[in-house]
């Protein structure tokens, strides 16, 4: 249940992780060690994951 203490430890567990990555905001989509913030951004992050940005 969304409300259950494991879901919970689990989101804090997951929120104390992306802060120690420097993620800021919701979306983030994190691709290796590069981080794209906006869902305007998602198209960038597929293009880096193919290589097709640097």
């Amino acid at each position: 249940r969304a409300q259950s203490d494991h879901v919970e430890a689990v989101y804090r567990e997951n929120t104390v992780q992306a802060q120690n990555l420097g993620v800021f905001g919701a979306p983030s989509f994190m691709v290796g060690s590069e981080i794209f913030w906006g869902d305007d951004r998602l198209e960038d992050a597929i293009s880096f994951l193919k290589g097709e940005l640097s």
